[in-house]
């Protein structure tokens, strides 16, 4: 027989209003919603492994970053790169 462990939480007033409006929404327990998100919150989190994932990373993971193509100093010329494009369109819209 399994043994289950009691847990204590001290929730701000706006967090337990969100709990009571999920138990009305679900028709769930305070516990049964506590399990589910600490389940959530476990498997995002590397199956709880301390990982903190920079969000350069994460869009590097899925493709975003260098899924396109730009001049190789953009970051710092940006200003200018984005005045001759609008530039050109203003210049193809007089056409």
């Amino acid at each position: 027989m399994t043994t289950s462990a009691r847990a204590n939480a001290r929730l701000e007033p706006e967090v337990a209003e969100e709990l009571a409006k999920l138990r009305r929404i679900t028709g769930k327990s305070t516990t049964e919603i506590i399990v589910a998100a600490l389940r959530d919150y476990f498997r995002t989190t590397k199956s709880g492994q301390r990982h903190s994932e920079t969000l350069l990373a994460r869009l590097e993971r899925v493709g975003f970053v260098g899924c396109t193509e730009g001049a190789a100093d953009l970051s710092t010329h940006y200003k200018r790169a984005f005045g001759d494009g609008i530039a050109r369109k203003s210049s193809r819209a007089r056409r």
